[in-house]
């Protein structure tokens, strides 16, 4: 195989790469609000042995049971990484958008609390 050869079939695999991601975070996106709350990376074992790995979650939008969802990640250790990440810091967003209104309430319960007994 020449040099402009592997070089052609290394691009075409990151292309691939890239596609598959933004497929991935388009799925994973449809399902964020789930996702900045529960939901795990696990892996499993397929009968070759290989590992995958799937983002799984419990779907609670359907308005009647909840339903419990897998959305298939894969076994490339970048794409594993990539989905680690992004959940990681939707969650990080996630809890720094609520800690204003959790600061605020602790606040008032500690005002509560401190005030004296009136009877």
């Amino acid at each position: 195989m020449t040099h402009e050869n592997s070089a052609s079939l290394q691009d075409q695999a990151d292309g691939d790469q890239v596609a598959r991601w933004k497929r991935l975070r388009e799925r994973l996106g449809q399902h964020r609000s789930q996702l900045c709350r529960r939901g795990s990376l696990a892996s499993r074992r397929l009968r070759n042995g290989r590992r995958v790995w799937d983002v799984r979650f419990v779907d609670r939008s359907t308005g009647g049971r909840p339903v419990h969802r897998a959305i298939y990640v894969g076994s490339d250790p970048v794409m594993v990484r990539r989905t680690r990440e992004l959940l990681a810091a939707w969650r990080l967003e996630h809890y720094w958008s609520h800690g204003d209104r959790i600061s605020i309430r602790v606040c008032q319960l500690m005002r509560n609390l401190m005030r004296p007994a009136t009877g």
